[in-house]
């Protein structure tokens, strides 16, 4: 048992350097958040998405959207059905 403890606090003293970059830094393309004006509708409502993206060396950024639609359960999707 005590052989353990000090193999953990071995592995905790040398796993957290102080090395990691700042929560606040982003230095690199970044989604930071998706918005849906109606976060659930039904099959063939218009919905209108915008996104948060901060690309910080100045780049023009362009997307694409897609829809990834679920079939109802027991219609082929996991759930079995036929």
């Amino acid at each position: 048992m005590r052989i353990c403890l000090i193999l953990v606090s071995l592995f905790c003293l040398f796993a957290c350097r102080g090395d990691l970059p700042e929560p606040s830094l982003i230095d690199k393309l970044r989604v930071l958040a998706i918005r849906a004006d109606m976060p659930e509708s039904t099959p063939g409502s218009t919905i209108q998405l915008d996104a948060l993206v901060i690309e910080p060396n100045g780049l023009e950024v362009s997307y694409e959207w897609y829809a990834c639609f679920i079939p109802e359960r027991g219609a082929n999707f996991f759930g079995g059905g036929g």
